[in-house]
């Protein structure tokens, strides 16, 4: 099964937007047999608008078909580094499979020469592996260049990738929940075979990096990130999807929705009067103009679709919580007896005094409720 994330609920309707409005860019791929081999959210949003969609046939067998598909959605998708490591160790799998086929035949009718035939599995440094990562690149390449795409990828991004591919679950898990980062597990040097090399009296010890040196070097990444999203914002093509645009319009309804229970009498009660220069009747009001503008649209072009409502998955007490503090929330509500703070402690496997902390939090926030004493203690119990 090749390793294609899924189109999101947002990505699918920005593609179905997209072709509503600019008509397919890119032509759905099929095999010989008519089977799509890229395209079929394309294929499918074209059938339920009824738009002709434009198709391009490349006679290839099963296998081939598959590794298109994936080396298309690797240049197309907006993905992770952690998808297109996935993305890119599978397709080097299947490069290698074949170059070590091409080998083998260059072998027995005698045109073959020595470290021809070099497996990538447990080769992790030398001059072969080297080479065989060159060569898997060259064919990604090969395919990504012949299938009319401009990206390019490096030998030594192979080699992260596979690295990565082959990493524990539980380090795969980290990096989706944002606790490490992909360089952390796809370091190029990591199982090489070769010892360090020996440091010489001349060579000066390596420089310890203070954890404000790290907070500043990720503060940098992270401004430069926004600049060059802000810049993208600005200078996106008229008529097109603008991404940045996107997401900070999600994000600005999505505060919006926070704070939508409030009256603005209410809200106004807790502004500070030396901030209210702050909020400015002008930016109010593009936002006004947009929104009317999109709801014009929507009865427009999808009348449909009714106008989303403000959902609120948890409340706003719970959004506050730490991992611990909503794993210990969870536990307690599926207790039917109050709990003291050592049996919370055992369950979820921490100290007591964190446990006593972490209900003190719950109750503060009126999630949690003391509901008597037993032995001396306080008892707790999830909140009705």
């Amino acid at each position: 099964m090749n390793p294609i994330p899924q189109l999101t609920e947002i990505e699918l309707g920005m593609l179905r937007e997209s072709i509503r409005r600019d008509g397919v860019q890119y032509p759905v791929l099929l095999d010989g047999s008519g089977n799509i081999i890229d395209g079929h959210h394309r294929k499918q949003i074209c059938d339920e608008l009824g738009i002709e969609c434009p198709t391009d046939t490349r006679d290839v067998d099963p296998e081939t078909a598959e590794r298109l598909a994936v080396t298309l959605n690797l240049a197309r998708r907006q993905l992770t580094t952690a998808d297109q490591y996935e993305l890119i160790a599978w397709l080097a799998e299947r490069h290698q499979s074949d170059a070590e086929t091409e080998a083998r035949a260059r072998q027995q009718t005698g045109r073959a020469s020595v470290g021809d035939l070099t497996p990538l599995e447990g080769v992790r440094s030398g001059r072969h592996a080297r080479t065989a990562m060159a060569e898997i690149a060259r064919r990604i390449n090969a395919d990504l260049a012949d299938m009319g795409q401009t990206m390019r990828v490096g030998s030594n991004t192979v080699d992260r990738a596979r690295i990565y591919a082959n990493a524990a679950a539980e380090d795969k898990a980290d990096v989706r929940a944002g606790r490490r980062s992909v360089t952390s597990i796809a370091q190029p040097t990591k199982g090489r075979r070769h010892p360090p090399a020996k440091r010489t009296s001349k060579q000066a010890p390596p420089r310890k990096v203070t954890p404000q040196e790290i907070l500043d070097s990720q503060a940098r990444v992270r401004a430069i990130d926004a600049e060059t999203k802000y810049t993208a914002m600005l200078n996106a093509p008229a008529g097109k999807t603008n991404v940045p645009l996107m997401e900070r319009a999600f994000k600005i309804q999505e505060l919006l929705d926070d704070i939508f229970e409030l009256t603005p009498e209410k809200a106004i009660s807790h502004v500070p009067a030396e901030a209210c220069h702050f909020f400015t009747p002008s930016r109010a009001e593009w936002w006004m103009e947009f929104a009317q503008r999109c709801e014009q649209r929507r009865q427009a072009e999808t009348p449909d679709v009714p106008p989303a409502r403000p959902v609120r998955w948890l409340p706003l007490a719970e959004r506050d919580l730490t991992r611990g503090d909503r794993a210990m929330l969870e536990w307690l509500r599926t207790r039917p007896q109050p709990v003291t703070p050592m049996e919370a402690a055992v369950a979820i496997r921490i100290r007591e005094d964190h446990a006593r902390r972490q209900l003190g939090k719950l109750v503060a926030a009126e999630l949690a409720v003391i509901a008597g004493r037993v032995d001396g203690r306080d008892v707790f119990t999830a909140a009705p």
